[in-house]
């Protein structure tokens, strides 16, 4: 599974649309479908600021 498939099914576990979540992360249009379609890579930060939407733990390893 890619990173962007596992943040897809964590935004849908939590119950939020792509805009949803930019709006929330403060993210550019398009931003989440590009990174769940693998078109780009998310930054470090991207990816705490989506965690904490979508209530997960991170591991850096």
């Amino acid at each position: 599974m890619t990173l962007g498939e596992k943040i897809k099914n964590f935004r849908k576990r939590a119950g939020l649309s792509q805009l949803d979540l930019e709006m929330r992360i403060d993210g550019s249009p398009g931003m989440i479908s590009r990174i769940e379609n693998g078109k780009v890579n998310p930054t470090k930060e991207t990816i705490s600021s989506i965690s904490k939407i979508a209530k997960l733990l991170l591991s850096w390893t």
